[in-house]
């Protein structure tokens, strides 16, 4: 690389200087700092000629765009900028295991020749989990290609079952190589789910989505848009009875819908930090079509370090969202409410309309009632997090939590002092200890184990309600590379 790229600029300093070209001494030159700056802040126009190796299996025109780009640079200062725009581009496609370049002058002397070597990732991969969620274990099975015929096209197939309370199959395919954006996506779904919550507790939902994560500046954070149509199904399990209250929102829904994801973070972590420091914040708001709502949610992560190294750390959560009805409609039907349950709020079988009271001692059989869910949410958390001695993958923490849930179908109400104290007021809280595994194997993601108290409103510490922690998600991953 370096021979190549600064042969033609040695040669120009050694002129300037009277020396005769015999007389530069043989091997790879010395490359100082003021060669390089002479090099990048070369002002003549030059002329650049691309060459490449390595696409196997990968269609040229997949790296086409940006190889032009490149052979239309004009000046040193625009092949560079083009070049980091390339490499960043390939690098997102996570086709290739590796990208190098050598330039070397060409025989004019009058720019020089770019050879760029790409080498194959041609990935196919396979995997096997079994996750639980909302007191139900799956299993799922997916398999991927990522260069699917040689385009940088990524296909998956998933499948989660064969429970009914727990079904699901999918199948994407994503565009790592677009016009515009870093990726697109379009997917075909059909999920079937169970709740317990309340008398529709068959929920079905099919449809089509096409979805595109935007490339744009890094300080504006990242945005993605999602556009689809789905078909929703509720039923009554078996011949249950419906209750009067959700009679209205069974059969079948279908929604159109257009929603818009930014997520903002500043998060960071340095080798011989435990926890990271900074903010993480992300926000949706969605609009659905037929069903007439609107939907904004946001949730927010801090993260801010208490002794040196990040040895203790103090983190603040927050999860608040709201749905509300345009048009004719008034009414937000239950498929389309939040749920508020240990998820968050640790300790709780459920928060929000028809929640169960939390008793001392808990029952030892207690079905719960009807939960329909609710469209104004709002949750809080702060946890101390430190160290486990002797290990590097569990830490501890002690935390507190606090949200509501509840239902109202007059939007101008939400937005009043007297409906904010009294969404605080009627808050169900709770405070615990816990273990957090970071680094399990088979293990995606973050695994607690905790011990929750819910609180009275006059501050006794109760014993948890139904599960504490339920939550989690285990597997194997296979893959040719």
């Amino acid at each position: 690389f370096f021979f190549g790229l600064f042969l033609t600029p040695c040669v120009l300093s050694c002129r300037v200087v009277g020396m005769a070209v015999d007389q530069i001494p043989e091997g790879p030159p010395i490359i100082t700092e003021a060669i390089w700056d002479r090099w990048v802040k070369y002002p003549h126009p030059i002329a650049v000629k691309v060459q490449h190796k390595g696409l196997h299996t990968t269609k040229e025109s997949v790296v086409g765009r940006q190889l032009q780009q490149l052979e239309r640079s004009t000046t040193v200062q625009d092949f560079l900028v083009a070049y980091v725009a390339a490499l960043k581009k390939w690098n997102g496609m996570s086709i290739f295991k590796n990208i190098s370049y050598s330039l070397e002058p060409a025989a004019d002397n009058k720019g020089f020749v770019a050879n760029i070597e790409f080498v194959e990732k041609n990935e196919k991969s396979a995997g096997v989990s079994i996750q639980r969620e909302a007191s139900c274990t799956t299993p799922e099975v997916r398999f991927s290609d990522n260069n699917l015929f040689g385009r940088a096209w990524e296909g998956t197939l998933m499948a989660q079952g064969p429970m009914e309370s727990h079904r699901q199959v999918s199948f994407s395919l994503r565009n790592k190589n677009p016009a515009f954006g870093k990726w697109q996506e379009w997917s075909l779904f059909n999920r079937s789910r169970t709740s317990d919550f309340h008398s529709l507790k068959r929920h079905n939902a099919k449809g089509v989505s096409f979805g595109t994560d935007l490339d744009l500046a890094e300080q504006l954070g990242d945005h993605y848009f999602e556009l689809g149509y789905e078909i929703r199904d509720a039923q009554p399990d078996k011949d249950e009875r419906v209750s009067d209250a959700l009679a209205c929102d069974r059969g079948e829904s279908d929604k159109a819908y257009l929603r818009h994801d930014c997520t903002l973070s500043r998060l960071s972590q340095g080798p011989d930090e435990r926890f990271p420091k900074g903010l993480h914040l992300w926000v949706s708001n969605e609009v659905g079509g037929v069903a007439n709502i609107v939907k904004h949610d946001v949730k927010a992560d801090y993260y801010l370090p208490l002794l040196p190294n990040s040895l203790a750390s103090l983190s603040l959560h927050l999860k608040a969202g709201l749905i509300w009805a345009f048009g004719d409609q008034t009414r937000i039907r239950v498929n389309d409410r939040y749920s508020l349950d240990s998820t968050f709020v640790r300790g709780y079988r459920g928060i929000g309309p028809g929640a169960p009271d939390i008793l001392n001692p808990p029952p030892i059989s207690d079905p719960p009632g009807e939960q329909p869910g609710g469209n104004v949410m709002g949750a809080v958390s702060a946890s101390l997090n430190f160290p486990i001695p002797g290990s590097s993958v569990i830490t501890g923490h002690c935390f507190a939590n606090m949200g509501n849930l509840q239902y109202s179908e007059k939007k101008e109400e939400v937005f009043t002092q007297e409906y904010l104290q009294q969404f605080i007021k009627g808050a169900k809280s709770s405070v615990g200890v816990g273990m957090v595994f970071h680094v399990l194997p088979l293990m995606y993601g973050r695994l607690e184990f905790n011990a929750a108290f819910p609180l009275e409103k006059n501050g006794p510490m109760m014993r948890p309600a139904g599960h504490v922690f339920d939550r989690f998600k285990l597997g194997l991953q296979w893959s040719n590379t």
